[in-house]
């Protein structure tokens, strides 16, 4: 657990996205139909979501709570985005997985919530409270 606790403050502390406040500006939603995943359905939305060391809200109409449990690791993949994937229970005792992307080339914050049959991604932009941090983490 300690091990676990030591490695979820150093990606936190070095990708300077934690403990931070987000407005969600474009809402992104997929099912599962007969085994295969539908396109992805895109919508304007205005929501707050909050990041910290080992939980994430959403406020969305339905409050959406996630609990992180485990680091599944940290990469950056050929695009050169900066990708942290994390194992996490919703406020339901579901699991599901987490992603956090850091898209570099469009200074673009995205978190992705994915489930077995369904997956929810939001693009984020800092709140005003967020403004004076540091201008090359989106």
């Amino acid at each position: 657990m300690k091990k676990l606790i030591m490695i979820l403050v150093a990606l936190f502390c070095a990708t300077n996205i934690f403990a931070k406040d987000y407005i969600a500006t474009q809402c992104y939603t997929r099912g599962k139909v007969k085994q295969e995943w539908t396109k992805w359905n895109s919508r304007l939305c205005n929501m707050y979501v909050s990041i910290d060391m080992f939980k994430i809200v959403i406020y969305s109409p339905l409050i959406q709570e996630y609990t992180i449990c485990r680091v599944r690791g940290s990469y950056t993949n050929p695009d050169g985005d900066s990708i942290s994937k994390f194992d996490a229970i919703d406020k339901y005792g579901v699991k599901c997985t987490i992603k956090l992307i850091v898209r570099f080339d469009v200074k673009r914050l995205q978190i992705y919530i994915m489930y077995n049959n369904k997956q929810w991604a939001y693009d984020l932009e800092k709140t005003n409270q967020n403004q004076n941090d540091d201008e090359k983490t989106p």
